[in-house]
């Protein structure tokens, strides 16, 4: 009777041990936070919500506020979106988009193609930004009321480029014009703060270094049916520990953020979360100022291209979650030639001193001021490793973290930058050479995103020439870019660091993200929904 009761005893805390196991598991699947929010950490603030302006990583914010006439596929696909169809003539250089009829902007009016027309000579007009993504326009025409037609200068995938990550969102005219003044006839300053796109979500509120709420928009043509969250908090969260701690503790859905490799895998191992890695063309470059002494002469530049330990970055400040980028474009990106065939540059200490000598500088003697953004700790581990290079041919680097919205207008400005100033690129369009190289090496990019301050007339032409034939020539473009890549690279205006995988940390809770190369930055938090 004695072992009976010891039976059932056993029996009674093995079946509560179960549910208590049971019950563990489920509550670690459960999203802690509230199931219609999602929760996102990123590093930093938007730099504005005006998409005629934003040319950076704000897109992550302000990203789903607006919507383009088409969208495109992770392989490249184009779909129809804010336009339901379109045409173009033989000779490419007719475009006529049909549109989506019934979509309503967040204030209330309607989506046409005089909203179309005018969003995109607005940004023609502003000329800030990724403008030069519509450079290729000549005029517009409306054909009606759901009907625009678009004359180009030059045969382009307008089809691609209206599908783009930046500067082609269709912005509501009758809010823009009601908050224009006579100093400000696009209403940019207003446009800075407040937003009024067609996209699921709407701009709730945005408290500056803390955090941006969008809420749903009732009236979405897309509906809400299905599983979708109603409300999206970013969080400006500048450093990897407190985002580590936060994801631990379930106080954050996704993690969109350069964690520590070597915390990757812990993630990964652990079990707890989801680790989803994705190869992108997405770039790190070191920019050299070309104005700025003792950066000014060419062959210091060469110098520090030689000094900088390319192998142990990727293995050490990455982890190996990237590959060598040897030249402006990604590999295996069109119009990105072979390493082999372009002058680029390895680690060799010996060559780097001989350059010095070369340039009056036989025992190094000076600093080297480096701006990079906070929050990145493979960019803070760069830092410590170039530092050490440098120390051994006798320059000083002098390292300094700053927030994004800090960063860029100190970089832009030469009476601010530094010698060298981190930066990264990915595609503003789908997978286009021209907006890598225009974007980064161009002389009308002074001022944006040419932050060494590059003026060439050669490589401008070369550059703007293989554009304006690629689509009816793609050879004779490739070896356009091929040359305006072998300049640049001559010139030593960058140090090519590293092409990188995405590495995206979800909760076990989150379901429907899905990678877009071609839109890296912005996430879809409309398809996205939490549970169990």
């Amino acid at each position: 009777m004695k072992k009976a009761y010891t039976l059932i005893a056993i029996v009674l805390i093995v079946i509560i041990a179960i549910s208590g196991g049971i019950y563990w598991w489920y509550q670690q699947q459960k999203p802690p936070t509230e199931t219609n929010t999602l929760i996102v950490a990123f590093a930093s603030d938007p730099s504005s919500f005006d998409p005629a302006v934003v040319f950076d990583d704000s897109i992550i914010q302000m990203g789903m506020i607006y919507e383009t006439l088409t969208r495109v596929t992770p392989k490249g696909e184009v779909l129809p979106w804010l336009a339901s169809s379109w045409e173009v003539s033989e000779d490419g250089l007719e475009w006529i988009f049909h549109l989506r009829e019934g979509v309503k902007f967040h204030d209330g009016t309607e989506f046409n193609a005089s909203a179309v027309k005018f969003s995109f000579e607005r940004v023609l007009a502003i000329n800030k930004g990724g403008a030069y993504m519509l450079y290729c326009i000549d005029h517009m025409e409306v054909v009606d009321r759901y009907t625009i037609k678009i004359y180009l200068k030059y045969p382009a995938r307008l089809d691609l480029i209206v599908g783009g990550v930046y500067t082609t969102y269709i912005v509501s005219p009758s809010y823009v014009k009601k908050h224009a003044t006579q100093d400000d006839p696009w209403a940019e300053e207003w446009m800075t703060e407040h937003a009024c796109g067609t996209g699921p979500y709407k701009l709730a509120e945005w408290v500056h270094g803390q955090y941006v709420l969008l809420e749903k928009f009732d009236n979405y043509w897309g509906g809400w049916e299905g599983k979708h969250v109603e409300k999206v908090i970013i969080k400006a969260v500048r450093e990897a520990t407190t985002v580590e701690t936060l994801l631990k503790a379930g106080e954050i859905d996704v993690a969109f953020y350069e964690i520590p490799a070597e915390k990757i895998k812990e993630m990964q191992e652990s079990g707890q979360f989801q680790v989803l890695i994705f190869p992108t063309y997405h770039t790190i470059y070191l920019r050299i100022n070309t104005l700025k002494p003792t950066c000014n002469n060419v062959l210091v530049r060469k110098a520090l291209c030689y000094a900088f330990p390319y192998d142990d970055v990727i293995e050490t400040a990455y982890g190996g979650f990237a590959q060598r980028l040897y030249g402006p474009l990604p590999q295996g990106m069109w119009g990105s030639p072979a390493p082999e065939e372009l002058p680029t540059y390895e680690y060799n200490l010996t060559k780097a001193k001989e350059l010095l000598a070369q340039a009056g500088y036989p025992n190094g003697g000076f600093t080297i001021d480096f701006y990079y953004y906070s929050g990145n700790e493979p960019m803070r581990r760069i830092a410590e490793l170039y530092a050490d290079s440098l120390s051994q041919i006798g320059i000083t680097l002098n390292a300094r973290a700053f927030p994004f919205d800090e960063l860029f207008p100190l970089c832009v400005n030469p009476d601010t930058a530094p010698h060298i100033s981190a930066h990264d690129w990915w595609s503003s369009w789908a997978a286009d050479p021209y907006d890598f190289l225009y974007g980064m090496f161009h002389s009308d990019a002074i001022g944006i995103f040419n932050w060494s301050f590059y003026n060439n007339s050669e490589v401008d032409q070369l550059m703007d020439e293989a554009n304006e034939i690629s689509v009816v020539n793609k050879t004779k473009a490739v070896e356009l870019y091929k040359e305006a890549q072998t300049k640049i690279l001559e010139d030593a205006v960058t140090i090519y660091v590293a092409q990188v995988q995405r590495v995206i940390i979800l909760q076990k809770w989150v379901h429907g993200y899905e990678f877009n190369p071609n839109y890296e930055y912005r996430i879809d938090y409309y398809a996205i929904y939490k549970g169990s």
